[in-house]
């Protein structure tokens, strides 16, 4: 029980052969390239982003050249396309199916996501069932059509559902899809759960637990898969699907919590950068603020005088020296001068560079980095059988240890196990 049910898996996907549990970086155009200043182990994207947002002239680009050669990725890097089914819904959009699909499959995605449609848990069951009978007409027709004409690419089905007995009838509705047309879906998907987590410190804990309870019936019900959980995947949580079993897991918090003025600091937490704290940020520390990622020591990628990572400008940019310099003068400094330093560095970057009167993209860059060595950690700790250890020390939000999900996590493991389940 020291993991919990997190495991390490080795995949073959598409031809690539990847590691699992595996954290994707979601990425959409006019957002930096977090793969291009971090180690990234996948690049998560979406089709209504790249497909509907874009010039003709740039998507028929990524048709051209691929999905990997747009983004100058290394062809061992995975990407998984979303159908965008959320932002079309949102919109009030009525989507051409055919033409995500398409798409999808021209720009050469390793995986792929049926179009879905996701709901909230407050949707009335008419609007509920509605929905789910026409994500699995999608996942239907996905699947036919792949089998027809064997294209070389993974399909995701997408499960909705927040109570357990309506999980597994979606659940084995899929696998008898599976059968009738004779495909494999190696991976399967759960939505609608950001709704379930997405609540402030006032919320009820229940949802909390409806959530873990979710995903351990999922868990349960498909134990030969890889589990892929859509939209929720900042560290905290990170950490505890991991702990529930979950393979895959994509973020955008790493830009999202920069836009919204927050940074996220190792084993701490994301930290409030200004008088905007949220609820679940928690006090920012900077007299003993430490950091070496590329934005906090004057490293970013440069091109041409601009950043590599980035489409636009960034203000880190014309300062890098100068925030290179004041790091390296308080790393290398003797002890009766690291204090003043320290200060002198922390006052470069936290004023200049992270705070909030500056852009948003070095907070979102030092973020990805933060995130990428969190997930290293996470898995270091795996493979030691500490992972439990390791979650307690990191899972630093007050909300999360004051709800004892872990603990509540621990016990369904537990109850599970023991009933044969």
């Amino acid at each position: 029980m020291a993991n919990g049910l997190a495991e390490f898996k080795v995949k073959e996907i598409n031809g690539k052969k990847l590691e699992f549990p595996l954290q994707w970086f979601t990425w959409y155009t006019g957002k930096p390239k977090p793969w291009k200043i971090t180690s990234c182990e996948g690049v998560f994207v979406n089709a209504y982003n790249l497909a509907f947002e874009q010039s003709k002239k740039r998507k028929e680009k990524i048709v051209e050249e691929g999905i990997h050669n747009f983004l100058e990725l290394k062809r061992n890097q995975p990407v998984f396309m979303d159908s965008g089914g959320f932002q079309f819904l949102r919109r009030g959009l009525n989507p051409d199916i055919d033409a995500i699909l398409e798409f999808q499959i021209s720009s050469k995605a390793d995986i792929i996501a049926v179009f879905d449609y996701p709901f909230s848990p407050k949707a009335s069951t008419e609007e509920k069932l509605w929905r789910m009978e026409k994500t699995l007409e999608n996942i239907e027709k996905t699947a036919r059509f792949v089998s027809e004409h064997g294209f070389d690419v993974i399909i995701v089905p997408v499960i909705h559902a927040h109570e357990e007995k309506i999980l597994e009838k979606a659940i084995n509705l899929v696998r008898s899809i599976e059968n009738k047309y004779d495909i494999d879906f190696p991976i399967y998907a759960l939505g609608s759960m950001v709704y379930l987590v997405s609540a402030t410190m006032t919320a009820k804990f229940a949802r909390y637990y409806r959530f873990i309870d979710l995903i351990l019936e999922a868990r349960r019900l498909l134990p030969d898969k890889i589990l892929h959980v859509f939209g929720v995947g900042s560290p905290n949580v990170m950490y505890l699907l991991m702990y529930l079993g979950v393979d895959s897991i994509e973020t955008f918090g790493w830009a999202g919590h920069g836009i919204h003025y927050s940074t996220y600091v190792a084993g701490q937490g994301t930290k409030a950068l200004s008088d905007r704290k949220r609820a679940l940020d928690s006090e920012f520390n900077w007299d003993s603020y430490t950091c070496d990622c590329v934005v906090c020591t004057g490293k970013c990628p440069v091109s041409n005088g601009k950043c590599a990572a980035y489409e636009g400008n960034c203000i880190v940019i014309s300062q890098i020296n100068e925030v290179r310099h004041a790091y390296q003068r308080w790393v290398n400094a003797s002890a009766t001068q690291r204090e003043k330093l320290h200060k002198e560095w922390i006052k470069k970057i936290g004023e200049d560079i992270l705070n909030s009167n500056g852009s948003w993209i070095p907070r979102a860059c030092h973020n990805a980095c933060v995130y990428s060595r969190e997930m290293k950690a996470a898995k270091m700790a795996l493979k030691e059988g500490e992972y439990e250890n390791f979650i307690r020390k990191v899972m630093s939000n007050s909300l999360y240890k004051k709800a004892r999900l872990l603990d509540y996590a621990k016990a369904r493991i537990l109850e599970m196990s023991g009933s044969g389940r």
